[in-house]
């Protein structure tokens, strides 16, 4: 089943996801760290083991770079939006609703109006989570034993 790495400007932006998918690579990285590989892809029968590889590959070598797109959660994208947290998101707007919850977030309205964002407060805080995705590749790439 392996699949490749695409960027398309449907999928979260033209983040880079598994084709045929709404996975981000990010998410397989932070995923396999979370619950570790094994557990991550019984989770996700979507990713298999070589999917994986390629995720772990394409991500530690910041292939996203000569793209010019990043994942939701990473640095990298953190940095070319000039947002560093949540908070600094939120606060642009006068308020944020979410598409699965009634919870409804303040802002400072630097930008002004109101903003409606898919899911939750909980997933609005991990796509803004502002990790290093490269580095968590590698460090994954190291765990088991093979490298780009």
């Amino acid at each position: 089943m392996v699949s490749k790495i695409l960027v398309d400007e449907e999928i979260f932006d033209g983040s880079p996801a598994l084709e045929g998918t709404r996975i981000t690579v990010f998410e397989i990285v932070a995923g396999c760290d979370e619950v570790g590989v094994n557990v991550y892809l019984e989770q996700t029968p979507e990713v298999d083991s070589q999917s994986f590889q390629q995720a772990i590959e394409f991500c530690q070598q910041r292939a996203c770079k000569s793209q010019g797109t990043f994942c939701p959660g990473c640095s990298l994208r953190q940095q070319q939006e000039g947002i560093k947290s949540a908070a600094d998101f939120v606060n642009q707007y006068d308020t944020v609703e979410f598409t699965d919850s009634d919870e409804v977030l303040l802002g400072a309205g630097t930008q002004g109006g109101t903003v409606m964002m898919p899911g939750t407060p909980e997933e609005l805080n991990k796509h803004w989570r502002n990790e290093d995705g490269w580095r968590i590749a590698t460090l994954l790439a190291k765990r088991y034993g093979w490298q780009s």
